[in-house]
Parts: structure tokens; sequence; C-alpha cells
């Protein structure tokens, strides 16, 4: 029954041999699961650069003008 490389997934209560489908929805939910964590690093890094740029325009704003 059982054979080297023999992958099984949970359909409802059972546990049968994957599908093309099931391989398709596993790297779905891994891409998509990418993708969330992609978002959140470049939000992160958008958010640093822009509170950057907004203290160097304070500091700029802040210097008395000759």
């Amino acid at each position: 029954m059982f054979r080297v490389g023999d992958v099984f997934v949970r359909h409802g209560t059972r546990s049968e041999r994957w599908t093309d489908a099931d391989r398709r929805l596993l790297v779905e939910q891994i891409v998509a699961r990418r993708k969330d964590s992609w978002r959140r690093e470049a939000f992160a890094e958008w958010t640093a650069r822009l509170d950057l740029g907004l203290a160097a325009h304070r500091v700029q704003a802040s210097r008395p003008r000759p």
C-alpha cells in the first residue's frame, strides 16, 4: 500500500495520496505566505525610510535661515 515517495493529505476524515490539485493548493499557500512576509518587510522598510526622511526634513526646517 505505501511506496517510497508517497505523500498523503487529509480529505475530510480520510488520508489519501495527494493529487495535482493538492499540490497546486500547497504551492499557492506557500506563495501567499511568502508574499505576506515580503509585504510586511517592505512596509517596515518604507516606514523606516519615511521616518528618516521626515526627521531630516524637521532638522532642516528648524535651522535658522541666514
